[in-house]
């Protein structure tokens, strides 16, 4: 069984960055002609970084998006590196999403990043909730962001038990 060391604040931050790729734009619009959500503009690759206000560090980050237009699902596979969630270098991870024509949504538990509720507006706007990462070593995880371009821009907080609060961004661009 892997050992994991606490989990380091900012690098918790940069899941919620993660997951808001699945509404990134390529083309600056997030509505296609009909109008609504157009997630097939999204599909591709990110890269980037994520970084701390708080604690000063970071590292890069790539996020690959596939989309299933005819089930109306994405699937995004994160890799972080650096020292994030306490792990050196950890090894990808993947997880899902559904949209329709008001946005992208992705919901779940996983026993990384816990219980997660993530909403993308049609119009880029990004708001996400974690609770319990890591098996409850960051108890709280929240994030605001925009979608502008082919830009992922993020600011969050992530909340230990103890009160610290720890502020980071993550920014990503489709390559």
């Amino acid at each position: 069984m892997r050992q994991h060391r606490r989990i380091r604040p900012v690098a918790a931050g940069a899941l919620l960055c993660a997951v808001a790729a699945v509404s990134i734009s390529s083309h600056g619009c997030l509505l296609p002609e009909g109008g609504g959500f157009d997630a097939d503009l999204f599909r591709g690759s990110y890269v980037g970084t994520w970084s701390s206000q708080t604690t000063g560090e970071g590292g890069p980050a790539r996020i690959d998006i596939r989309i299933d237009l005819a089930k109306q699902t994405a699937t995004l596979t994160l890799d972080f590196d650096g020292q994030y969630l306490g792990i050196d270098n950890p090894p990808a991870h993947e997880m899902n999403a559904s949209f329709d024509l008001t946005g992208a949504k992705a919901r779940g538990t996983d026993a990384l990043f816990g219980d997660y509720n993530v909403v993308i507006a049609a119009d880029g706007t990004m708001v996400g909730v974690f609770r319990n990462l890591d098996g409850g070593n960051v108890p709280l995880l929240t994030y605001t962001g925009k979608l502008t371009g082919n830009r992922i821009s993020t600011e969050y907080d992530v909340v230990f038990a103890d009160g610290r609060v720890v502020k980071a961004t993550a920014e990503l661009i489709k390559q």
